[in-house]
């Protein structure tokens, strides 16, 4: 990949009321390449009240905004688990004072707009799509929403009742079910395991929503990312609308790492189980993992692309379907967040040979930290990574939530640019290691299944049935 070359340009914009709003020193990436491939260049700014800005010039005649406040589901526990899908889905519903409800959505199908606000593990989304004309009237309806946010009770109590059905609906689907119980052992219940019920959801109210609003979206724990085929200039007195946005401050969950792993080594001597009479039992073993600024990071990625990532020819695929037959779907997942992360392994099997498929994904779980990788399984491993990198990059708004990523993280832009060569850089020594380091503190199992399978499972520890 040739050297990227990062052209850093510093200047001050007077403070004036015909003059832009932003006045923060930008870096001018114009000429950014990826690994050969051409991204567009991208400007980042910042605002007197902390609002930061990341914009990039579209060549289509259009606008795309993606507000991130930082404020997601890692940020609850369980006395108020689901809030964040609660207040997407109500502002999703409920627009502004200026554009409630019916009102918003017909102006957006009306312009031919798209409109969607939706809650991530660590941020929640407002995303406006418009055509170039009609992109003054996309940022007042934006601004409007989070300045004046129209909680209607009834319009609440329609949000309230569409999560309800979702969870519903979720008891229905025993691989979510299983992946959202392991989290819930993994991290006691908060955070990444902050488990929402019926209980939950119906303890939030009016309050709590305005109250999580008033927090969490201020204008320094918000991004703007804006492409558009309007100038700079022009997009940056939209956004004066935000002026009246309180100042607040960067807001962070809690992670209680040490704690986390005294909690680990403790219950990794069992193994639960969650009856439910279905003729295929759901397997997952999980751990908490590093967050993403983590040194194991990039080796901790290469693992799991080996281990049971979306290759066919990873080891849990070719141990326990293709060798073996006994699972349709097999696949390991690590994520990486602010502050936490998490690794999942998944399998669904047969009721019979639950024990067998659980045996044999421990054993590949082992075998990482025992043995080295063979060099053909980190070849192909860094080979998948580096040219399936650019498909992150293939819109604007994929581009925009990815420095989105970077600036909540606290993450350079050589982050992006040196990705690929981090994962070229990693040995199987460092594999070995940071995969011993990782699954040393130990390994949650949870089944979803019949009762009958107590007595089969009781070889692997004691086994615990939960509700």
């Amino acid at each position: 990949m040739k050297k990227l070359v990062i052209l850093c340009i510093i200047f001050t914009i007077a403070l004036t009321q015909a003059e832009p709003y932003y006045h923060s020193v930008f870096a001018d990436s114009n000429d950014v390449k990826i690994d050969n491939i051409d991204l567009p260049g991208i400007k980042s700014l910042t605002a007197k009240n902390g609002l930061r800005l990341f914009y990039i010039k579209d060549e289509l005649p259009r606008t795309i905004i993606v507000l991130s406040a930082g404020f997601g589901k890692l940020y609850e526990d369980n006395t108020n688990a689901g809030i964040a899908d609660f207040l997407a889905q109500t502002l999703s519903l409920a627009g502004s004072k200026k554009y409630p409800a019916d009102k918003l959505h017909s102006t957006i199908e009306s312009i031919g707009g798209r409109f969607r606000v939706e809650a991530s593990f660590e941020e929640t989304y407002i995303i406006i799509e418009v055509m170039e004309k009609y992109s003054a009237l996309a940022f007042e309806m934006l601004t409007d929403i989070v300045l004046n946010p129209n909680l209607d009770s009834k319009i609440i109590e329609n949000a309230r009742s569409l999560i309800l059905e979702d969870l519903r609906r979720k008891q229905d689907s025993p691989d979510m079910l299983a992946f959202e119980k392991a989290r819930e052992i993994i991290f006691n219940g908060t955070g990444y395991g902050a488990y929402p019920t019926e209980k939950s959801i119906n303890s939030i109210t009016v309050s709590d929503l305005e109250n999580t609003l008033n927090k969490y979206f201020t204008a320094k724990n918000i991004i703007v990312g804006t492409a558009s085929s309007l100038g700079l200039n022009e997009v940056e007195n939209n956004l004066n609308r935000f002026n009246a946005l309180k100042e607040g401050s960067v807001m962070n969950y809690t992670a209680n790492i040490s704690f986390l792993k005294v909690s680990m080594a403790e219950k990794t001597k069992n193994i639960y189980l969650l009856p439910k009479d279905i003729p295929q039992a759901v397997i997952v073993v999980g751990s908490a993992a590093p967050g993403i600024k983590d040194p194991d990071f990039y080796a901790l990625s290469l693992m799991n692309d080996i281990l049971g990532g979306s290759s066919f020819n990873s080891r849990l695929m070719h141990e326990i379907r293709v060798k073996r037959g006994l699972a349709y779907a097999v696949q390991s997942v690590v994520r990486f967040r602010k502050h936490t992360g998490v690794f999942l392994a998944y399998a669904q099997t047969r009721s019979e040979t639950a024990d067998t498929a659980l045996s044999l994904m421990l054993e590949n779980i082992e075998n990482m930290s025992k043995y080295h990788v063979k060099d053909e399984e980190l070849k192909l491993a860094k080979d998948s990574i580096k040219n399936s990198y650019i498909f992150e990059f293939d819109t604007p708004a994929s581009i925009l939530r990815k420095y989105s990523f970077l600036s909540y993280n606290g993450l350079p832009d050589s982050f992006l640019f040196n990705y690929v060569k981090g994962m070229n850089s990693v040995s199987k020594n460092e594999i070995q290691k940071s995969s011993g380091e990782l699954f040393g503190k130990g390994l949650i199992k949870l089944i979803i299944g019949r009762k009958e399978l107590e007595k089969s499972l009781s070889k692997f520890g004691n086994v615990v049935i939960i509700e």
